[in-house]
């Protein structure tokens, strides 16, 4: 976080959500193609292979680093206030766990593959080649 704020620090953004314009004309919220891809990306996290999502993860993880109040909110924010139809990355998450919950109801003894995968992940047990 320190590199990431030492970096970024001559760009002087502000250290706070400054407040709108109320006589500037209301648009249409837009998270730009970026972080669309990103959502979309995590929205898809179950289907995709694992080092995918290792990526996407840890670009989310990168961006949630930089010290700009608006990044900071709309990311990290599980209360933000958004307009119908627009996502945060909160809003993502809570979908994929609904899903993940349906999915696991249909897997036969859940648990105990979930511990044989977790091992493998961290190379206590041989995976399957």
């Amino acid at each position: 976080f320190q590199e990431c704020s030492s970096r970024v620090a001559p760009w002087g953004w502000p250290l706070g959500p400054t407040p709108l314009d109320p006589h500037e004309p209301e648009r249409p919220f837009f998270e730009g193609h970026f972080l669309r891809m990103l959502f979309d990306r995590m929205s898809r996290i179950l289907e995709q292979p694992y080092s995918l999502n290792l990526q996407v993860t840890s670009v989310l993880s990168r961006l949630a680093l930089f010290p700009h109040p608006l990044i900071h909110e709309y990311l990290l924010d599980p209360y933000i206030n958004l307009a119908p139809g627009c996502r945060s990355l909160f809003s993502v998450l809570v979908r994929v766990i609904g899903d993940l919950m349906q999915r696991i109801q249909r897997v036969p003894q859940f648990s105990g593959k979930l511990l044989l995968v977790r091992k493998q992940l961290m190379g206590q047990v041989p995976g399957e080649q």
